[in-house]
């Protein structure tokens, strides 16, 4: 049997095994990136609808342009905490459920007709599929210890014969590669660089006087270098495939 399901469409499953929901990180980000944009929405666009710099020559258009690109970044983090709140994942012996943001779906394991294991995003993802429902699984959205378990279940459960792309994923992300982690390392190294750069001209453009959304931009630029060393420190001793 395959069904789009809502939680009465669950609740037949009696004994499921694991219930998976997004990482803790999901929230933070969604909580931040909402209190965060917007404050700076706020801020930029009574700046420029009063010119209190003197720095717009149309104040109003640049507070309007200003309130619709964070309302829209504010937007997005809304979506992340409702994502959080919502999205769940069950799996047992017999099938696979996911409740989405709008819809839920649910695939049995042996309805089951085609399984595709993907290299991306950067922790990759499969998808599984029947012939009218599809569940897409990536492993950016769980802990390393739960992308692990995910892994063996959907290369276990499934038939050997369905599945797509294995070799490549084993190759890509379960073998270790030095020399790939040490590039990811030094490109992620030359970004962060890049990020502080920025942060520290804008705000040099700010002091020089030529406009307060120099500043907001080298918030933003510095915020996010902050925030993903908060996250290194946070995460580095745990998981071998990604970082919580």
């Amino acid at each position: 049997m395959n069904a789009k399901c809502d939680s009465t469409v669950l609740s037949t499953h009696t004994e499921f095994q694991r219930c998976y929901r997004l990482r803790r990180r999901v929230l933070i980000i969604g909580v931040v990136s909402t209190v965060s944009c917007l404050m700076f929405g706020v801020t930029s666009a009574c700046a420029a609808y009063w010119n209190i710099d003197g720095s717009f020559a149309r104040p109003r258009l640049a507070a309007v342009i200003f309130s619709a690109f964070w309302s829209c970044v504010t937007l997005l983090g809304m979506w992340l905490i409702v994502a959080y709140v919502r999205c769940r994942l069950y799996v047992t012996d017999s099938c696979i459920s996911e409740v989405g943001l709008v819809a839920s779906t649910t695939i049995e394991i042996d309805d089951a007709n085609r399984v595709v294991w993907r290299l991306i995003p950067s922790s990759g993802s499969v998808v599984i599929r029947s012939i009218d429902a599809k569940i897409k699984i990536g492993f950016d959205d769980y802990t390393p210890n739960e992308r692990d378990e995910l892994i063996t279940f959907c290369r276990t459960r499934f038939r050997p014969e369905i599945q797509e792309g294995w070799s490549q994923f084993v190759e890509r992300f379960l073998e270790p590669n030095p020399k790939r982690e040490r590039h990811s390392r030094v490109a992620m190294l030359v970004l962060l660089l890049n990020l502080t750069f920025f942060a520290g001209s804008f705000v040099y453009l700010w002091l020089m006087g030529r406009g307060v959304q120099y500043l907001v931009l080298g918030i933003v630029n510095a915020l996010v270098v902050l925030w993903y060393l908060w996250r290194r420190r946070v995460s580095s001793p745990r998981g071998t495939h990604t970082s919580k």
